[in-house]
Parts: C-alpha cells; structure tokens; sequence
C-alpha cells in the first residue's frame, strides 16, 4: 500500500506507506499550488520551475553523495524524455545496495524521488506532481 504521485510527464511514483512518506516530495523546493499543506488529504499538487529550481536540487543530491566515494548518476547517459526517466529509475535500483549502504534505506527513497525531479526537469520546464485524491 502506499500513496502514488502522478507527474505531468506521465511518471507515476508510489510513496510506499512505512518505507517512504509522500511529505518526502518538499525536500526539493518547488511549491504547493493546492492552497493547504495536508499531504494527507484531497488532491495535493506540488510544482517545479526548471529556472527556478533544478540548481537548489541539484546541489541537495551532491549533499546525498557528499564524503561518500559514490557519485551522482551522469543525468546526461540518460535521454531527456520519459523513457530516459524509466532508465534512470532502473539504473538507480541496480545500484541501491550501493547506496544504501552509504546513507540508509530512508535517505535513499529520497535521494532516488530527488534524481527522478531534477532528470524530469531537464525536459519539462514546468514540473508538476499530482497525488491521487
């Protein structure tokens, strides 16, 4: 069980309940356009600006990996459309142990979300994540 985000470009993301929380989708800014802060309730959507935001989360990553001998995926292996974001998804699944060995189960559900907004961002100048009501 668990709470799916839908993005405007076509990407689903399920937050599994008890592994990952969908409030995890704020730690890389952006903004609430629904007008109330429950995640919890209703149909919550959450935006991203490419000008605006890809930097700040981009530098929230390198803060994932920092002092770890891990590196960030190389986004630019990835194509910037759909199908370049399912690879990326599986590239970081084949390396997860690697990670999260590094930084912990928790921490790698969100540095894997934070990889999926940024590479979505550089073929989408408007992000947007919807939950299901």
């Amino acid at each position: 069980m668990g709470r799916d985000a839908f993005f405007n470009t076509g990407l689903e993301r399920r937050f599994t309940f008890a592994v990952q929380e969908s409030s995890d989708i704020r730690l890389f800014g952006g903004v609430n356009v629904t007008g109330g802060a429950d995640l919890d309730h209703g149909n919550y959507r959450h935006k991203w600006s490419a000008d605006r935001d890809a930097r700040d989360i981009l530098a929230t990553l390198q803060g994932y990996v920092r002092n770890s001998g891990l590196a960030l995926p190389d986004f630019g292996n990835f194509s910037e459309d759909l199908d370049g974001t399912h690879k990326l998804r599986y590239w970081l699944h084949t390396k997860s142990r690697d990670y999260i060995s590094w930084m912990g189960g928790y921490d790698y559900h969100s540095f894997e979300l934070g990889c999926l907004i940024y590479h979505q961002l550089k073929y989408t100048p408007e992000l947007e994540a919807r939950y299901e009501p």
